[in-house]
């Protein structure tokens, strides 16, 4: 049995910063954090995109995809609207950004911005 020391409690502070899509910022908080971007897509026609992705790295710009959320080019019915909410976390001194990509006369906009400080 192998026994870790020191693991600090979980502080689970919640805030709703004010941020943006496709900046980047930095988690200087001194521990991990998890972010939660909810964004509404319309996806205006089957070949467009309007999705949301989440990039963290350990320099900047960030560009490790840690996921995706949203419309990609499918042949469903068009047009759709929806909320999609991505989640992330975010090692403590990591860059992160959550990035709009949409094409045609698609839209993604941002409806909440959240992060946890665990």
């Amino acid at each position: 049995m192998v026994k870790l020391g020191g693991v600090p409690p979980v502080k689970a502070d919640v805030t709703y910063p004010s941020r943006a899509l496709g900046t980047i910022y930095q988690n200087t908080s001194g521990r991990p954090i998890v972010v939660i971007v909810s964004v509404n897509c319309l996806h205006a026609a089957a070949t467009d995109d309007a999705y949301v992705e989440g990039d963290v790295a350990a320099s900047s710009p960030p560009t490790a995809i840690a996921g995706y959320a949203g419309f990609m080019a499918y042949s469903g019915s068009s047009p759709d609207r929806a909320y999609f909410v991505l989640t992330f976390f975010v090692p403590n001194g990591y860059y992160y950004r959550a990035v709009a990509t949409v094409s045609g006369t698609s839209a993604v906009g941002l409806a909440r911005w959240s992060e946890i400080q665990l």
